[in-house]
C-alpha cells in the first residue's frame, strides 16, 4: 500500500509538472498577442493625430472656397 501511495505521488508531482508547463506556454501565447496589440494601438494613435491635423488643415481651403464661390455669385462669375 505504501509503494502503491509513493507511485502515486510522483505520477500527481509528474501531472503538475505537466500542467505547470502547459500554462506557461499558455502565457507566452497571450503575451505576443497583447504586445502586437500594444504596437497597434501606438501606431493607431499616431494616425489619429495625423488625421486631426489634416483635418484642421482642410478647415482653411473650404472657407477659401466658399467665399471664392459667394464672391463669384455676387459678380455673377461662375466657377
Amino acid at each position: 500500500m505504501t509503494l502503491n501511495i509513493a507511485a502515486l505521488k510522483q505520477e500527481l508531482a509528474a501531472d503538475m509538472k505537466e500542467v505547470k508547463r502547459e500554462v506557461g506556454d499558455q502565457g507566452h501565447r497571450v503575451d505576443a498577442p497583447e504586445r502586437s496589440g500594444d504596437a497597434h494601438e501606438e501606431e493607431l494613435d499616431s494616425y489619429r493625430c495625423e488625421l486631426l491635423e489634416l483635418q484642421d488643415q482642410n478647415v482653411d481651403p473650404r472657407y477659401q472656397l466658399e467665399d471664392l464661390e459667394n464672391q463669384s455669385r455676387r459678380s455673377n462669375i461662375r466657377i
